[in-house]
């Protein structure tokens, strides 16, 4: 049995905060970790080199519907596409599609129901639990929505620093692959937990922190 957590954010996003230690840590209690952070894989792929293939590079991509989740990624995909455009690039890179945290309106870039309609069968996988939501409507959104097209579910932390970690997962039978990850997922137990309240803190607090850094880094260049 394994446990992987797909939805994780390093110090590589603007309001993420986990390091490389921390990546480091959290392998040994959760087996597969993606790192997908906003619009970019360079972090994922840094932290991919250093602690193997038990790191999987991802990214969140904005789009012009939401946020969707590309995993097994080799390249960046531009943000700013369509949904179905950017699910085609996902896919052409052998990648699988994850939507995050649906039905949370527009407030965390979530994707409603009306824009799922003309991407469903380019859906891999979504996330019906996400460690850091507040919307229990939601989630139960996503539930049904998941059971009715028979899309494979995940349970991921939505981890943006340390105090996010370790609480929410899926458990699977076999190493991820591209090929076998939506039909483990389609049998897979869960772990649901909450974060704590600094978890939900974490983005907030990131992005105060790197706008302050950014300001040191502009007086020291004075």
């Amino acid at each position: 049995m394994f446990k992987l957590d797909l939805h994780t954010h390093s110090q590589a996003s603007e309001d993420g905060g986990l390091s490389l230690s921390d990546y480091r840590r959290a392998l040994k209690t959760i087996d597969y970790i993606a790192v997908t952070d906003h619009n970019t894989l360079t972090g994922a792929k840094k932290i991919q080199a250093a602690l193997g293939l038990n790191i999987i590079v991802g990214c969140e991509i904005s789009t012009t519907e939401g946020d969707i989740i590309g995993l097994f990624l080799h390249s960046d995909v531009p943000p700013g596409l369509t949904l179905a455009q950017t699910i085609d690039r996902i896919h052409a890179q052998q990648g699988l599609a994850m939507v995050p945290h649906p039905f949370e309106g527009h407030q965390r870039a979530s994707i409603n129901l009306n824009e799922f309609t003309e991407v469903i069968p380019g859906l891999d996988i979504i996330e019906t639990y996400n460690g850091r939501s507040l919307s229990i409507t939601g989630r139960f959104k996503a539930r049904r929505f998941a059971k009715k097209h028979v899309l494979p579910e995940a349970s991921n932390s939505d981890a943006h620093g340390p105090a996010g970690m370790g609480r929410t997962w899926s458990r699977i039978l076999s190493p991820p692959t591209p090929n076998n990850l939506p039909q483990q997922l389609a049998q897979a137990s869960y772990r649901n937990g909450w974060a704590t309240y600094k978890g939900y803190l974490e983005p907030a607090l990131n992005r105060r922190r790197a706008r302050r850094d950014k300001i040191d880094l502009r007086n020291k260049r004075k």
